[in-house]
């Protein structure tokens, strides 16, 4: 079995809000750290949770995911939530992820550092 960058390194679970027209720029900044987006999940008032499998991990596959929503014309799903949104993020270096949380942070997408 091949061996993947999702299979490997450390996890961790953030929060971020942002409008939809923003959601390229999150997903680069992330990537742009090193850091693979496993997935986007947000919690419903009324239906509870509900997680996207992402799998991101480069400005390609960013691009695509923002194409296919855009020819698709489907909502993210961000748009349930006001813009209020989790992702679980994966590197190979705890750093990694610390720098693209900073990068978050000073972008203004970040919810709360402490999820």
């Amino acid at each position: 079995m091949k061996d993947t960058q999702e299979d490997r390194g450390f996890e961790k679970t953030i929060a971020c809000y942002h409008k939809p027209e923003d959601t390229e720029k999150e997903l680069n900044i992330l990537v742009d750290h090193g850091v693979f987006v496993k997935d986007v999940s947000v919690d419903h008032p009324v239906y509870g949770e509900f997680t996207g499998q992402l799998r991101i991990s480069n400005r390609k596959e960013v691009e695509t995911f923002v194409k296919h929503i855009d020819s698709s014309k489907a909502s993210l799903l961000s748009e349930l939530t006001d813009g209020i949104h989790l992702h679980t993020i994966k590197a190979d270096r705890e750093e990694l992820l610390e720098q693209a949380e900073q990068a978050l942070e000073e972008a203004g997408f970040l919810v709360n550092k402490k999820v």
